[in-house]
């Protein structure tokens, strides 16, 4: 297997236990309302430099999204009352009293620190401010003016880590795959478009009709079905919020019908057979490096030995547990569909059925039961995983009833689509009826071994990313790209053949090694104001923070090279710890 645990069959003096706890949640969450969004065909937003702002309706939506997390996962009056248990695991060093909020580590009343929580967005307004939302929602009890706060109005704030967006290959990666670009350009070139184009043409004229006889600015307005959704985005805009141009005051029926044609458009445009890995590959791979260092923390007692992390009478805990995304729907969809559910009959049926009004998975390669249509994830709709482990016995050091056996662990998918919704099972591939999964987590979930497999035959590394993706234009991509370029000309020069016509010139006059130098050091001088070039072209930083996550250690070019024929590579390695290494999302 791809991920060498094998060591931690070897723990011992643990116990078993029937009951479970939560010790890792990993979400990703949709923003809340926002202003008007224009977009391209291509999913890119055609707006200034950190998009449309975060509608006050939307900080609220968010807000209540991160109580109802907070219920869930974290209160112990609330978190208990589900089968299994939900409480999110934890554990506090000696002489300390825990507690819900947010502060510095090892200091009474914080149960949640720096080395425990991380949260990071994508580089936009909306999905910043709903970040910060969300995580008001999650910490929201009282915090007297302490040493470790002295805001008002007992207000804890969370760190937000995120990049700018040209360089956002995780959250926002579906703006930046020219692959994926080629993808839906053909599909906008196919039978079933052309076909849904020309059933839908009466119905778009008409609503054409209408916005031309209410105003010029209104008339301007594209209704062609590749541009549908802003049509949609305008008139949702407007009727909800009042916000944007005015528009005409079309009816029920028709907003309900230009409603459901934008979903199918949306929801096409995310089936598996067009996405892949392509849109949520990286971030399959970060669930699985936060997974592994989890697990690897439960066997050594500890991540990392840094002083700041604890000291020597409480060396502690310290790994990842609550790891929150504040992302976009397509995100969401592409995190879909790289697992394949929406071909996976279990996962379908089960959206279907706790929301009938409309699935995330009715993509229309697996019949929805009973007609369910499709419908984009609602305005702050939240998918988390969660790592069950056997009850906590809380003795200091080995604080998990656990007998080192991985099938005794459990990964469950949930989601709520909306705050307002109910958190919904959503089974997985790698799950089987009855197995101690299931004992454990309830039917839908995953034995970690059969987890970890599944997700190491769906996650890309950022290197496998950029191949498979054809992106020469994020950081790391660009590095790639210039580093595989940079090999092949100095395979070129120590060849001595191929050389450009100045090269020859220069040959003429220098031989041997020396022109190998000139050669190259003419390729490193291009590579330097090519790389300035690219850095002139990078909008402002809107929000940047190292983040902790894990980055792919493999050698730059070796895995470009390999991966041009096939970009799938077993992923194998130990446990990271999250504490090692930094990458920038």
């Amino acid at each position: 297997m791809g991920y060498v645990l094998l060591v931690l069959l070897f723990l011992t003096s643990c116990l078993i236990a029937t009951d479970a706890t939560v010790a890792m949640l990993f979400s990703v969450q949709r923003h809340g309302a926002r202003l008007l969004l224009p977009e391209n065909p291509y999913l890119n937003d055609s707006d200034a430099q950190g998009g449309p702002a975060l509608l006050p309706q939307g900080q609220r939506q968010c807000y209540n999204a991160g109580l109802n997390y907070y219920s869930r996962y974290i209160s112990n009056s609330t978190c208990g009352s589900s089968t299994p248990s939900t409480c999110l695991l934890r554990w506090f060093p000696s002489g300390s009293t825990g507690g819900n909020t947010y502060g510095v580590i090892n200091t009474s009343g914080v149960g949640f620190n720096s080395y425990n929580t991380e949260i990071r967005s994508s580089g936009l307004d909306r999905t910043i401010q709903s970040a910060i939302s969300f995580s008001s929602g999650i910490f929201n009890e009282p915090m007297n003016a302490t040493s470790t706060s002295f805001l008002p109005l007992d207000q804890q704030v969370v760190p937000v880590f995120s990049d700018v967006d040209s360089n956002d290959d995780t959250i926002r990666a579906y703006t930046k795959c020219p692959t994926y670009d080629n993808i839906l350009s053909n599909w906008y070139n196919s039978t079933e478009f052309l076909n849904k184009s020309a059933a839908t043409q009466s119905f778009r004229n008409n609503i054409a009709v209408q916005l031309a006889n209410f105003s010029a600015a209104a008339a301007a307005i594209n209704t062609s079905l590749i541009n549908w959704f802003n049509v949609f985005d305008a008139f949702n805009v407007w009727r909800t919020f009042g916000l944007g141009n005015p528009l005409p005051d079309i009816s029920a029926a028709d907003y309900l019908t230009m409603t459901d044609l934008a979903y199918w458009l949306e929801i096409s445009k995310m089936r598996s057979t067009f996405t892949g890995s392509l849109l949520g590959g990286v971030i399959l791979t970060q669930l699985y490096q936060y997974t592994l260092a989890t697990l690897s923390t439960m066997l050594n007692g500890r991540q990392g030995g840094s002083a700041q992390q604890a000291n020597a009478t409480s060396p502690g805990l310290s790994y990842y547990q609550l790891i929150i995304n504040s992302a976009h729907y397509n995100t969401q969809l592409g995190l879909m569909g790289a697992m394949g559910l929406d071909v996976y009959p279990q996962a379908v049926e089960a959206l279907a059925t706790a929301y009938p009004g409309g699935s995330w998975l009715a993509t229309g390669i697996y019949p929805s039961p009973n007609g369910v249509i499709p419908k984009l994830p609602t305005l702050a709709a939240v998918m988390v995983w969660e790592l069950f482990v056997p009850s906590v016995i809380g003795n200091g050091t080995t604080p998990y009833a656990w007998s080192g056996d991985l099938s005794e662990l459990a990964m469950r998918l949930v989601i709520q689509d909306g705050p307002d919704k109910n958190y919904t099972v959503v089974p997985m591939p790698c799950s089987a009826n009855g197995d101690a999964a299931a004992q454990l987590a309830g039917p839908g979930a995953c034995t970690i071994p059969n987890f970890l497999t599944f997700l190491e035959s769906k996650m890309y590394t950022q290197a496998q990313w950029c191949t498979a993706c054809a992106n020469t234009q994020v950081d790391y991509c660009s590095s790639l790209s210039y580093q595989i370029q940079l090999n092949q000309t100095l395979s070129t020069c120590n060849s001595g053949g191929g050389h450009p016509t100045w090269a020859v010139m220069v040959a003429a006059v220098v031989s041997g090694v020396g022109m190998a130098i000139v050669c190259c050091t003419a390729f490193l001088l291009w590579n330097y104001r090519e790389q300035l070039f690219h850095k002139g072209q990078r909008g402002a930083l809107v929000m940047k923070g190292s983040s902790k996550g894990v980055q792919d250690e493999e050698m730059v070019p070796a895995a470009a090279k390999e991966h041009q024929t096939s970009v799938r590579k077993e992923a194998t390695g130990a446990p990271v710890s999250p504490h090692a290494v930094n990458l920038q999302i």
